[in-house]
């Protein structure tokens, strides 16, 4: 075990973790994007509006 924190605390183990990490982001954005064209119309524009409320009553621009 000592060797992997050898690795993984070195700057190429750095690099890997860095690079896992910017590839499992963007995989995973791919995905919601790849799901959310699954989902009907209707409710894609319904979450959004929400989304955007919450957006604005957040900020305290809603009365």
């Amino acid at each position: 075990m000592n060797a992997f924190f050898d690795f993984m605390l070195s700057p190429a183990g750095l690099a890997v973790y860095a690079a896992f990490w910017a590839f499992k982001l963007t995989l995973g954005a791919w995905l919601l994007r790849r799901a959310m064209r699954l989902v009907p119309v209707h409710v894609r524009d319904g979450w959004r509006t929400r989304m955007i409320g919450w957006r604005l009553l957040l900020r305290g621009r809603m009365p």
